[in-house]
């Protein structure tokens, strides 16, 4: 996001894309994916092809602004779910932006603040070492600090990402445990744009089915003691 708001001209660069650290323009950039998920140490899920996509579209950007910058995108998996996602990526490709399959294993800087990032490329079995003046995290998706607080409050459970749980995945997908509590967008899931917006519109119908009634029966039983 950091990235996405150097490239907008209503940024504070005005869409100059700059180092943080000494404000000079790169000729090299390194994108790369995956940081902080698909891992077992910090997220093992993955983002659900969110974080790709991002990358993409942001080092297609950068190149169709500036065609002489060189891109590399370091990946373990490129996900396409989406219409429209695999045209994009092969665009990508087109404009000349590199795609590396492999996690970079470290990235050292040098004196002048570049930064060389070591990877193996499992495509080619070779160990490439790329010096980039800029590298670009694009990070997993993960759940905002107050879910738990929200989670208890509400009694909805919460799935192993830690984000709210539907109460089915393929039947409900946007109602929850509790009646009348429904869950859309990055609530439930790593979601890009149009699929939150279409979770949006489910969620409002399904409660305004409910509103236009006026009065809703709900189910009348209670606990009682036997002695």
């Amino acid at each position: 996001m950091d990235f996405e708001r150097l490239l907008n001209v209503a940024g504070p660069t005005e869409g100059h894309v700059i180092r943080p650290s000494d404000c000079k323009e790169p000729l090299r950039v390194g994108f790369i994916n995956c940081v902080g998920s698909r891992d077992i140490k910090t997220n093992e899920y993955c983002s659900g092809g969110v974080c790709c996509m991002f990358n993409i579209k942001n080092a297609i950007l950068l190149k169709e602004k500036r065609p002489e910058i060189s891109c590399y995108i370091f990946y373990i998996d490129i996900r396409t779910p989406f219409r429209g996602y695999e045209e994009f990526y092969n665009y990508a490709r087109e404009l000349g932006i590199r795609f590396i399959r492999g996690r970079p294993a470290e990235a050292i800087e040098t004196e002048d603040g570049n930064l060389v990032i070591r990877a193996e490329d499992t495509l080619k079995g070779v160990v490439r070492t790329i010096e980039v003046d800029l590298a670009v995290l694009g990070t997993g998706i993960v759940p905002h600090p107050d879910i738990e607080k929200l989670s208890k409050m509400l009694k909805i459970p919460r799935a192993a990402d830690g984000l709210f749980m539907e109460s089915h995945p393929k039947l409900g997908p946007i109602d929850t445990e509790l009646d009348g509590v429904f869950v859309a967008g990055g609530a439930s899931g790593p979601k890009d744009i149009p699929f939150a917006v279409a979770q949006g519109s489910g969620a409002a119908a399904r409660a305004a089915r409910l509103l236009v009634r006026g009065k809703v029966k709900i189910e009348g039983v209670t606990a009682v003691s036997d002695e």
